[in-house]
């Protein structure tokens, strides 16, 4: 790790809810753990191989898989993220490239593992993102994939993908995965049982994020068909998180002021107390 001039410690502050660096101290320990954690279950399963780490954000993961792997490829749609990860994680077998996740620029069958941590919530298009790992994986390839599991809505996630849903989504682009519990063991709600495993041997609670092995990706799309569907799938997105806002919009528009300013704990904040 090589550490990254103050422009670059400047942006990753600016972006410390979306952008981080399990390496760097400014962020929770508990956090950075379950961060690193996931990182180190994929290491265990891609040596020699030639590996995608898609959404690998500033890319510390990537510099982990590296140490095993044959090569690395890490892609991220922020140029800065990219950037922060050229500068601060480049090695002889790593590589980092701007694309999104959802439409790749590489080659059918490019990689023998995919690694996406914490992606899926993030993009208007989770199947067409699977899709697209499908296609890039050969037919014996192995992709590991992770999402919070049940969370909520957050400014940062568009969906809140549960265990059915994640199981829904996988089964569009793939035969068969094997699911593991991923636990800080902190996170209020789910279980204190900390680290991976099997999610069949989760002994108490609910898993705070769920990992899945997925392999026999099926034949996917290729060509303009690629991108058809993927931008269908962000238009239908779009449209169904708009209708879900105009209904919240329609009723909360019935609340007295007083009242709405009760329920947000606005009475007597100014706009700047109340961001």
């Amino acid at each position: 790790m090589n550490k990254p001039d103050p422009d670059w410690q400047q942006w990753l502050k600016a972006n410390h809810g979306l952008r981080m660096d399990a390496n760097s101290t400014a962020w929770a320990q508990d956090r950075r753990e379950l961060h690193l954690s996931r990182y180190r279950f994929a290491a265990e399963r891609v040596a020699g191989q030639e590996v995608l780490d898609a959404a690998c954000g500033t890319g510390y993961g990537s510099e982990l898989l590296a140490q095993w792997a044959a090569s690395v490829t890490g892609v991220d749609i922020s140029a800065d993220a990219i950037g922060y990860a050229q500068v601060t994680y480049a090695s002889a077998n790593t590589r980092y490239v701007q694309s999104p996740v959802e439409y790749t620029p590489f080659d059918t069958g490019a990689f023998s593992t995919i690694v996406s941590f914490e992606t899926l919530e993030h993009t208007l298009a989770p199947a067409a993102t699977l899709r697209e790992f499908a296609r890039l994986l050969r037919p014996d390839g192995c992709l590991i994939v992770s999402t919070p599991n049940g969370w909520g809505y957050t400014k940062d996630h568009f969906f809140d993908i549960d265990q059915a849903m994640f199981e829904r989504l996988l089964g569009v682009s793939f035969e068969r995965w094997e699911l593991y519990y991923n636990n800080s063991g902190s996170r209020r709600g789910y279980s204190r049982q900390a680290g991976i495993g099997p999610l069949a041997e989760l002994r108490e609670g609910t898993a705070e994020c769920l990992i899945a092995v997925c392999r026999d990706p099926k034949t996917g799309l290729d060509g303009g068909a690629r991108e058809t569907e993927w931008m269908l799938e962000v238009y239908r997105n779009s449209m169904w998180r708009h209708r879900q806002f105009q209904k919240a919009w329609k009723r909360f528009r019935r609340w007295p002021l007083s009242l709405l300013a009760r329920h947000w704990g606005w009475q007597g904040k100014t706009p700047e107390a109340r961001g």
